[in-house]
């Protein structure tokens, strides 16, 4: 599922969300790209609250999110929505550079 942002019509935010991902009661956010000049204003925020509006209408009991943990803001961020629960880390190579992505998860 793709969940858009708009200012007027400028798209100015956007996000993929996976149904059914690990499992059928559970929805994984797997991008959030904000416009850098429109950061830190809520739309990030807005976007994580209509996905999970619609999970918890669709039955869904958790989201989850996989964050690179040397990327403290996008960290930070997700905690601030309220996923706390830290699931695993595995080693991941990302751009050339070996890193560790932290799976998150928010119960709804």
């Amino acid at each position: 599922m793709i969940y858009r942002a708009y200012q007027g019509k400028e798209l100015v935010a956007y996000a993929e969300v996976l149904r059914g991902f690990a499992h059928r009661r559970q929805w994984i956010i797997g991008i959030v790209l904000v416009d850098p000049a429109m950061r830190g204003v809520g739309i990030g925020q807005a976007i994580v609250e209509a996905v999970a509006e619609d999970a918890r209408t669709g039955g869904v009991e958790s989201l989850a999110v996989g964050v690179i943990a040397t990327r403290e803001r996008s960290l930070a961020f997700w905690v601030r929505e309220g996923f706390t629960t830290e699931v695993k880390r595995r080693p991941m190579t990302v751009a050339g550079v070996q890193t560790e992505v932290v799976r998150l998860e928010r119960q709804l």
